[in-house]
This record gives C-alpha cells, sequence and structure tokens, in this order.
C-alpha cells in the first residue's frame, strides 16, 4: 500500500519533471537557433528575412535575465557578420561573450551598474547610422536593469521610487507606468532613434508557450490537464487562496459540474504581487503557496506549487515552494503559526524550516512565474 509520504513524494517529483519542460522550452538559446538562421546573404528572423547586403554592419544591443544567453546563440548564428554591441544582464549571469560587451548590474533595484549599461546601450545606438543593422534582444528583467533617470531626477531618487513601488505591491505594469516616465531609455525613448524606424517583432519566448509544454508533460505522466490562465495578477495572498479553492473543487464535485477529473493538474502563470508590511523573508510564489496552504488544510491528495521562471523568487535563493494538506499541520507540529509567517511576509523561512521550497538555480531565462496544481 502506498504511503501519504510516499503519495507526497510522487505529487512532487511530477510538478518537478513539468516544470523543468516548462523551463527546457523557452530556454534562449534554443529559441534564438530555432527562429534565426542565415541562407547565403538572408538572415531569417521569424516569418521575416533581411537582405545582408543592405547593410555594411551588424550589432546587437539587449537587456533582461535571458540576453546573455540569447546573445550567445545570435553571436553562432551570424559568425564573423557580426560587428559588436552591449548586453545588459543581472549580476551573476556568468556568459562570456567574443564580439559583445556584458555588463552586469542588480535587479530589481538599480544601481550605479545599471546606469552605466543602459547610457553604453544608448551610446551605441546613437553611434549606430542607416548602414547598420540593429538586433535588440530583450527579456524579462530588462526594464529593471536599465536604468537612466530623466531630466534632473536622481539615481537615489530612482531607487527610492522603485522600492516603494515593490513594497506597494503595485503590479509589474503599474511600476513600469512610473518607470518610464522617469527614464530617458524605456516606455519607447529608445526607439525614438531613427536607427529604429523600420523596425521588425519577433517573440521567441513566452509564459503560454511555457504553460502549452507543461500541459503536454503532464498528460504524458496520465493528468487530465486545463490551462487557467497565462495572465494571472493580483495580490498574491489572494490569488493562492482563489487556487487553493479551484483545485479543492475538483475533489469535491468534479463529476456534477467540473470539466477535468482527477487525477487533475491545472496549470496557470503571470506575476503576482506581495505588499510588504512585515519584517520577513519571502516572495510572491512562496506567499501565494503558504495562502494556499492554509486554505487546503486537511485535504489529502492535493499539491499546490509555484515557482518563478528565473529561478529566483523575490530576494531569495529559491524559485519557489509547494503545499499541501498535511502542510500547515506540519507546520504546527514544529510550533510554527502559518497565519502569522503570512502576515510578516515570511513565507521562505516557514517553508524552509518544513523543506518544502524549491531550487533550480537560475535558470537563464524569465518569462514571468508558472503554478502547478493537483488533485488525485
Amino acid at each position: 500500500m502506498t504511503t501519504e509520504t510516499e503519495k507526497r513524494d510522487k505529487l512532487r517529483s511530477d510538478v518537478l519533471r513539468v516544470i523543468q519542460q516548462a523551463i527546457e522550452s523557452v530556454n534562449p538559446e534554443n529559441a534564438i537557433r530555432k527562429h534565426m538562421s542565415i541562407e547565403t546573404e538572408v538572415l531569417h528572423i521569424g516569418d521575416e528575412r533581411i537582405d545582408l547586403k543592405d547593410y555594411v554592419n551588424i550589432n546587437v544591443i539587449g537587456a533582461g535575465k535571458a540576453s546573455p544567453a540569447m546573445a550567445l546563440a545570435v553571436e553562432e548564428v551570424l559568425g564573423e557578420k557580426l560587428k559588436g554591441g552591449v548586453i545588459c544582464t543581472k549580476y551573476g549571469s556568468g556568459v562570456r561573450l567574443s564580439k559583445m560587451e556584458v555588463v552586469e548590474a542588480s535587479h530589481p533595484i538599480p544601481d550605479e551598474r545599471s546606469v552605466l549599461g543602459a547610457q553604453k546601450t544608448l551610446d551605441k545606438v546613437r553611434s549606430y547610422d542607416s548602414n547598420d543593422l540593429v538586433i535588440c534582444l530583450i527579456s524579462g528583467g530588462a526594464s529593471a536593469i536599465w536604468c537612466l533617470p530623466a531630466g534632473k531626477i536622481t539615481l537615489k531618487e530612482k531607487v527610492q521610487a522603485t522600492e516603494a513601488l515593490l513594497a506597494s505591491g503595485a503590479d509589474i505594469h503599474e511600476i513600469n507606468t512610473v518607470r518610464k516616465h522617469i527614464s530617458m531609455i524605456k516606455g519607447g525613448h529608445l526607439a525614438e532613434d531613427p536607427i529604429f524606424e523600420r523596425n521588425i517583432e519577433c517573440i521567441i519566448g513566452s509564459n503560454k508557450l511555457a504553460l502549452r509544454t507543461a500541459e503536454e508533460t503532464a498528460r504524458h505522466l496520465g493528468y487530465n490537464t486545463v490551462i487557467l490562465s497565462s495572465e494571472l495578477t493580483g495580490e498574491a495572498r489572494f490569488v493562492g487562496k482563489k487556487l487553493a479553492g479551484e483545485i479543492k473543487e475538483i475533489k469535491k464535485i468534479y463529476l456534477e459540474k467540473n470539466p477535468v477529473a482527477p487525477p487533475a493538474m491545472l496549470l496557470c502563470g503571470g506575476e503576482t504581487t506581495v505588499t510588504v508590511k512585515g519584517d520577513g523573508k519571502g516572495g510572491r510564489n512562496q506567499e501565494l503557496v503558504l495562502s494556499a496552504a492554509l486554505e487546503l488544510k486537511g485535504f489529502k491528495s492535493i499539491l499546490v506549487a509555484s515557482i518563478g521562471t528565473d529561478g529566483i523568487d523575490g530576494p531569495t535563493d529559491a524559485a519557489g515552494a509547494f503545499a499541501d494538506g498535511s502542510t500547515v499541520g506540519r507546520g504546527e507540529e514544529l510550533g510554527l503559526d502559518a497565519v502569522e509567517y503570512l502576515e510578516r511576509n515570511n513565507s521562505y523561512e516557514y517553508f524552509n524550516r518544513l523543506g518544502e521550497l524549491i531550487y533550480i538555480g537560475p535558470t537563464g531565462t524569465n518569462v514571468m512565474d508558472i503554478q502547478v496544481l493537483i488533485a488525485i
């Protein structure tokens, strides 16, 4: 007979496999190789064809957590045709490029290196002319990493504004709305340069793609699947409670109303927010899962997990966390009050004590977050 511990381990193993495949599907290097190639003097980018005989130089600029890996693949594809460029990313990328400069900076709070990287990028763009083809590699994290204060605004003031926005619970769209008004590079300002008068766009990786791959993997593992959304937003603790309610309904009344029966896996993605009120340590994924754990207390054969696809959840070394119907009870046995930890925004310490943190390390990509919910 399978024990509860064995069931729990099996569900966690399945979740990790689904997550691994989803992240691999948005691997930046593989995505570039899939969407970019050269045939004689024609550069293919997605469905677009660019005649390289029309240009003297090919240069690259980029920013974001996935930009170094994309740039590495671009160097491979373009070879000697590439002249140079500059890539701005988060500290610790570990990528060395042969023809492009890599500037590492702080994320999500900017620092002096953020300003240096943004200025170098702007200077490069201003030096190009109509004979230059410029390839821009943009991924999640770019809006934070490129920091060039507008007007008389100082870096210190931008840091203060960013910290206040992150603590307020504002979503990424609201944060970027403010960022673009105090920046010389974001909000379309970089694109105002004449070099970008003609441009094409190609999306090579997204949360939707990661979720579709997760769904295929889950079906291969024997689960009935539903993708709920790829645009999940809202306060993490409220979203966690709502998602826990969704998976509980499958266990309770699936025969009557729900389109998916156990063994079921619900998938969703997006980017929630946290309004910081406490003095604890955690990230939006961990807070979402802790909130779900409170809602799932006592329910058997249910699991919830949430991870950041970049492998880092907030200011922690974990990507996210697991929780099931036993999580809160096991915490109580250790003297942990889940409500108190949630109110203090201290989800990391809670899951660390229970051994429920998910560690995958920096992935080199970033397509927001993924949530996985299982009912068997």
